[in-house]
């Protein structure tokens, strides 16, 4: 019997390794899931850490904060307890029925907010 240690075939066969294709697509698909979630992570403390800056002057117990900017935006901060940030350029576009339902729309998303990391995962940031 010709072959070593009398066994029939051979040596063994190692497995077919991974195909560098494969592999490269892999570590992408990876590094795209490592930086989705460190932004998700990171962005919104960074985040609330300017928009606190904004409502610095405020009394602590106050629940909407108003800065002064010439970009409308209204923001739920969340935190305990929440709190509302306007823009003056807001409260000046908007009606006096809106000015009523914007605070209650920011309540309702501080009441009711998705995980952000989930959020952030799978959906693109608003600009």
């Amino acid at each position: 019997m010709g072959g070593r240690g009398g066994r029939r075939g051979g040596p063994a066969s190692l497995p077919e390794p991974v195909l560098d294709a494969v592999a490269l697509c892999a570590v992408a698909v990876l590094g795209v899931i490592a930086f989705r979630l460190i932004r998700a992570v990171r962005v919104p403390y960074a985040t609330r850490r300017v928009l606190n800056r904004l409502g610095e002057g405020h009394p602590p117990d106050s629940e909407l904060a108003t800065a002064a900017s010439s970009t409308p935006r209204a923001f739920a901060i969340p935190g305990g307890p929440g709190r509302i940030l306007v823009t003056s350029a807001t409260l000046g576009a908007l009606e006096p029925a809106e000015h009523r339902a914007l605070p209650a729309h920011e309540r309702a998303r501080l009441a009711h907010r998705p995980s952000p990391i989930a959020t952030r995962l799978w959906r693109p940031p608003s600009p």
